[in-house]
């Protein structure tokens, strides 16, 4: 009988019509003729069947496909790993020092009543003689790891199509032989050894390669890239398995050779099990590709570009500002140009006027340029500081000395205008880029510092480009990517008027 296909979406062409109908009043009021004559209705009609078609083939689609599917989208799939465990091997009236060779197989038993773990010897050692008070024993240890082997297992016989693929019986199989264990891996295919390798890409038709797919627990055949096996072709495979993850072992576990080795060896656990791993599972691999997905690593709206750097630690940025439509680089002719995009970027330093480096600016321009639309022209720019000046004259409240009035006066005038953390209004992270600077605002400031009754006088001042201080106004106006610095002489721009 056929294996049941899984149904995703059991919706078809009229339900799908039904449900876009009832979306029109929603999104279209306007649009009030609804019948089949309507050319709006008739494109509606053509969408629905081409989900319909959609959704027919998705519920056809196997795990193979989806993990392919997954791959794409950034999903890797790790095959099993076996566990690993140190064994102290101990033996009495051998005679002789003895060697174990590698791939030796010994079996451990569970007390919980589950089949015996199969483990091999991951490489050769020597029993050597030992004397303890008057007594000779034999003594080594060894390294193993949780795997079986599958000797000549018959997966199949071939039917002559293109990239047939075999199951394998036993889960799961060690592809690549990533432990120190002998490479147990082979096929035959009607008595022939055929060679394996990690992908068929680079085979020609002639050549008898085959692959693995490990999550599948399968091997694959080729069609053009690999030859394909003769029709009727026997398929014979030698492998080797393991449990993957297979929990804590107790240390009283008994372990015995599977073969006679011409002794009866005290073999105890020493030291701890590290743990093997079961292969990716699709559901584990889903989840990667739904994380990935949110996860942004392309620059497109002026969101994406802020959050690609301030979520990169090697760039050290305390913020980052994308200004659409601007070339801020541009020393003339700043018109809005709707291709570009400019990214002020201010990094984390402690420092009064904090500005990225020639070469830091290099390395985030690299950086977005991997990541931007093809269509879109970037530009990284550091912040341009104003200088600004606060003069005022204040009344105290005789509650604190006047030299303390003065410097907490100051220390708030510059916390307001810090471009790392002022800024007006409550959770402010630094003076907004180019946000206009208020003589009310300071006025505010002034007189919420302590030991400030009022402020008889305030004013504003600006450092023009000859360095000169120039007076204000009511406002001090900035660029796009301006921010402010505070430049104050507590002894000239901090005034008392003694209160009478």
């Amino acid at each position: 009988m056929p294996i049941p296909l899984p149904n995703l979406d059991d919706r078809g062409f009229t339900d799908l019509m039904h449900e876009v109908r009832a979306l029109i009043p929603r999104y279209a009021p306007v649009w009030t003729n609804h019948n089949a004559s309507d050319p709006g209705i008739t494109l509606l009609e053509l969408f629905a069947w081409l989900t319909e078609a959609m959704i027919y083939r998705i519920n056809r689609s196997t795990d193979v496909s989806e993990a392919r599917f997954l791959e794409l989208l950034g999903a890797s799939f790790s095959p099993a790993r076996p566990a690993s465990i140190t064994l102290l091997i101990v033996a009495q009236g051998l005679g002789r020092e003895k060697a174990i060779l590698r791939g030796t197989a010994l079996l451990a038993d569970r007390a919980d009543g589950r089949p015996p773990l199969s483990f091999e010897t991951g490489h050769d050692v020597l029993l050597k003689r030992q004397l303890r008070e008057g007594s000779e024993f034999f003594e080594a240890r060894v390294s193993c790891v949780q795997v079986t082997r599958i000797e000549k297992e018959k997966v199949g016989t071939s039917d002559g199509t293109a990239f047939q693929h075999f199951s394998l019986a036993t889960p799961h199989i060690v592809p690549n032989i990533a432990v120190d264990l002998p490479a147990e891996l082979a096929v035959m295919v009607d008595s022939v050894p055929w060679t394996f390798r990690e992908t068929l890409l680079d085979s020609g038709p002639d050549d008898t390669h085959f692959t693995v797919d490990a999550r599948m627990n399968r091997i694959q055949f080729g069609g053009g890239s690999g030859m394909i096996p003769p029709h009727g072709a026997e398929i014979l495979v030698t492998y080797q398995a393991t449990q993957g993850e297979i929990g804590e072992l107790a240390a009283e576990t008994q372990f015995q050779f599977v073969h006679d080795l011409s002794m009866e060896p005290a073999i105890t656990l020493e030291g701890r099990l590290v743990d093997g791993s079961h292969p990716t599972g699709l559901d584990e691999a889903r989840r990667f590709a739904i994380d990935a997905l949110r996860t942004k690593n392309r620059a497109i709206t002026s969101d994406d570009f802020e959050s690609l750097l301030l979520g990169h630690a090697d760039y050290k940025l305390a913020r980052a500002k994308c200004v659409p439509g601007w070339d801020l680089t541009a020393q003339e002719d700043r018109q809005v140009r709707a291709d570009h995009a400019s990214i002020i970027v201010v990094p984390d330093k402690q420092d009064e006027r904090p500005m990225p480096t020639a070469e830091e600016v290099d390395r985030i321009y690299e950086f977005l340029d991997e990541r931007r639309l093809i269509t879109c022209r970037h530009h990284v720019v550091g912040p341009t500081y104003l200088d600004i000046k606060v003069e005022t004259e204040i009344v105290t409240n005789k509650q604190r000395p006047n030299t303390q009035v003065i410097a907490d006066l100051a220390a708030n005038l510059k916390a307001f205008f810090h471009p790392l953390t002022g800024g007006p209004g409550d959770g402010a992270i630094g003076w907004p880029f180019g946000r206009d600077v208020h003589l009310s605002e300071v006025f505010e400031v002034i007189e919420n510092s302590p030991g400030v009754d009022h402020a008889e006088a305030a004013a504003l001042k600006s450092r023009d480009i000859t360095g000169e201080w120039q007076e204000a106004g009511e406002r001090i106006e900035l660029m796009q990517q301006g921010l402010v610095s505070l430049v104050i002489d507590t002894h000239a721009d901090i005034r008392i008027r003694e209160q009478y």
